[in-house]
């Protein structure tokens, strides 16, 4: 199956990736790789205070900003994409802000702990609140945007199912029964790819949400361990998160392992 990407929102073109991890003596940050793993920059949090917790992170393909939301200060930082703060938003408005999508000149993040996605523009300005209410979200997580529909997908984690919703109500869902605990997932030009905490881990179905088979072989199968967040280039690479193995995994669209960076420090959002 072709995995190749789109120049979608929140991918950053030309060979990076981004990843928030927690840094040594949990001095939380953000490392920004080129795909053979050389850091490219470093941002530790900006003048509204150090990361606590960072996990959603995002980039705009337009501007190249990079958007991190932290789990315990309950806020987005936003730099730029040298590194250099450009302002938070959120506070008090936020809970656990873990994923985050970009589409055009609006921003979608989950709220883990309220059970909702928020929408904002790019300047951090609140747009809408979504919140089917009665337990229909259950711990919200990872969030992408298919750009041929603008239909949002939301990592309904507790209910074990995708959400998928227009800027105003509730579309459908999918993976009752297929997928357990989705943290997150990508739409890419073919696929609808989404990561699970428990194995398999990856799990990949067409737009009419039939399952295909993964790429994935099971020898890189036996190198995920509690998987937190992926990321699919435009070359249909696969960047993973490897949370307990403190490493980011590089898979190319063949399925063949390419790059194991063993340098991140409990590595969670890859975008």
């Amino acid at each position: 199956k072709n995995f190749q990407n789109k120049t979608t929102a929140g991918c950053e073109m030309g060979g990076r990736f981004a990843t928030s991890s927690r840094q040594v003596q949990h001095c939380h940050g953000i490392e920004n790789y080129k795909q053979k793993g050389k850091p490219v920059i470093s941002v530790g949090g900006g003048p509204c205070g150090t990361f606590n917790y960072p996990w959603g992170v995002c980039i705009d393909s337009v501007s190249g900003n990079i958007y991190v939301g932290e789990q315990n200060s309950d806020r987005v930082q936003v730099f730029d994409s040298e590194g250099s703060f450009l302002y938070c938003f959120g506070v008090q408005v936020m809970s656990s802000p873990l994923g985050i999508a970009i589409l055009r000149e609006k921003m979608f993040i989950t709220q883990y702990d309220n059970n909702c996605l928020l929408t904002y523009n790019l300047n951090g300005e609140y747009i809408s609140k979504f919140d089917m209410g009665n337990g229909q979200f259950f711990h919200v997580r990872g969030v992408a945007v298919n750009e041929c529909n603008e239909d949002i997908y939301v990592c309904d984690v507790t209910n074990n199912r995708i959400q998928i919703l227009s800027d105003s109500f509730h579309l459908s869902h999918f993976g009752i029964g297929i997928v357990n605990s989705p943290i997150d997932i990508q739409i890419t030009s073919s696929n609808i790819v989404v990561l699970s905490n428990q194995s398999p881990y990856l799990y990949t179905f067409d737009f009419d949400f039939n399952v295909i088979q993964n790429l994935i072989p099971d020898k890189v199968y036996d190198l995920l361990h509690s998987p937190n967040g992926f990321f699919i280039d435009e070359l249909g690479t696969f960047i993973i998160s490897n949370f307990r193995n403190k490493d980011v995994i590089i898979i190319d669209d063949k399925g063949t392992l390419v790059n194991t960076l063993s340098d991140v420090e409990t590595p969670i959002g890859v975008r």
